[in-house]
Parts: C-alpha cells; sequence; structure tokens
C-alpha cells in the first residue's frame, strides 16, 4: 500500500514538474510576441539582425522583417516540438523522457526568445553586449541539455542520432553519457569565451563544436565495441 501511495506521490509530482515547464514556455513565447508590438513602433526602420563571433553587427533587415519572422519562427518551432513524437517511428520512447524533452525546448526557445528580445532592446539604444549574452545564454543551454542528456531515450529527432546510436540501445546509451560530459564542457568554454584575449574566440569556438562533434566519434567506437563483445 506504501509502495502504491510513494508511486502515485512520485508521478503526481512528476506531472506538475511538466506543467510547470509547460506554462514556462508558453510564457517565454507570450513575452517574445507581445515584445513585438512593443518594440514595433520605437525600432528604426532597418535592423540589426545578425552580430559575427565578435559581437560586431554583420546583418540587417526591415523591421517588419525583424518583428514577424522571428515571433513566427519561435511559434513554429513550438508546435514542431509538439509534432514530432506523433510521426516518430520510435514514439512509445518520448513517454520515457516527456521532462527531459520539455527541458530541452525549454532551453532551445529561452535561448531564441532571449536573443530576440535583446536585439530588439540593442536596435533602440540600449548598450548591451551582444557578444556576452549570446555565448553566455548559448553556454547555459548545453550545460542544461547536458545534464538531461542521458535521460533521452531513443527515438528520430532529440539527442545524439546517428546510424550507430539509433540501432542499438547501448551505444545510445554510451554515447549519450560521454555526450553530457562534453555539452557541459563546450558549455563552459561558451559562458567563458568574453573573457579571454579577442583572439583565442574563434579557436574557442572550434573546440566547443569539436567536443561535440566527437559524441559522433564516440558512438561508432562504441559500435564497433559492441560489435566485438558480441562476436
Amino acid at each position: 500500500m506504501y509502495y502504491r501511495l510513494s508511486a502515485r506521490s512520485r508521478k503526481k509530482k512528476y506531472m506538475n514538474k511538466e506543467k510547470i515547464v509547460n506554462l514556462i514556455i508558453l510564457l517565454i513565447l507570450l513575452a517574445a510576441v507581445g515584445s513585438s508590438f512593443y518594440f514595433y513602433p520605437l525600432l528604426p526602420a532597418k535592423v540589426v539582425t545578425h552580430w559575427g563571433i565578435n559581437g560586431e553587427a554583420n546583418g540587417w533587415s526591415s523591421k517588419n522583417f525583424q518583428v514577424i519572422f522571428f515571433p513566427s519562427l519561435l511559434i513554429f518551432m513550438w508546435l514542431l516540438f509538439k509534432f514530432l513524437p506523433h510521426i516518430d517511428p520510435l514514439a512509445k520512447g518520448y513517454k520515457e523522457f516527456k521532462f527531459p524533452y520539455l527541458v530541452i525546448q525549454l532551453c532551445i526557445l529561452s535561448l531564441l526568445s532571449v536573443i530576440y528580445i535583446i536585439s530588439n532592446l540593442v536596435n533602440v539604444g540600449y548598450n548591451i553586449s551582444i557578444g556576452w549574452t549570446v555565448t553566455t545564454l548559448i553556454g547555459l543551454m548545453f550545460i542544461f541539455m547536458g545534464l538531461y542528456l542521458p535521460q533521452i531515450k531513443p527515438n528520430w529527432f532529440v539527442g545524439i542520432r546517428t546510424p550507430w546510436t539509433i540501432s542499438s540501445p547501448y551505444v545510445w546509451a554510451k554515447t549519450h553519457k560521454f555526450g553530457a560530459k562534453m555539452f557541459i564542457i563546450a558549455g563552459l568554454l561558451f559562458i567563458l569565451t568574453p573573457y579571454y584575449p579577442d583572439s583565442w574566440t574563434v579557436y574557442t569556438f572550434i573546440l566547443a563544436m569539436a567536443l561535440i562533434l566527437s559524441t559522433i566519434v564516440y558512438s561508432y567506437f562504441a559500435h564497433r565495441s559492441e560489435s566485438r563483445g558480441k562476436a
């Protein structure tokens, strides 16, 4: 009896966490969309929409594009996240990692929403360091994703998807445990980027990307190790 009550209470607590994350995601989307109405009369006709790795502006567009495209992209991505489990051949697995899947949605949509709002603030005259802000946010995103990466079960759309992870639950689990460490280290590198000399920025970015891409190589060797064990 105690075990049943404990299991029910854990399930209820888990469902409450999912509701809270879903609510936060909706509030973030509403904030991003609502900010478009606030910023539209304040923005100049031509706005900066892209900055280089050193934080210097290198891309522009009309303010109409700015306030329509980016909120639309956020809503599209949110709907896509909702839709993907319904078309995944491994759809049943999503039930086993519903909360980590929500956390990944939260990380990606939060990153894009905050960058969108900050870009609007910069375009209306606020002195905000885009380089520091973006690298810090990307770093935090990778760290949070790394923390939940081992909890993701095999599927076709989320996680480290290679021919070797998709074809083997063992390789999937091993690769995602390794990937969690790589994502966290890469996230820390991104966060520390603004504090390095400018000449290090490109090399730091390359190193962080190499750490993330190393998970693909690792999945291959995990597959080979499993194959040898079965031989």
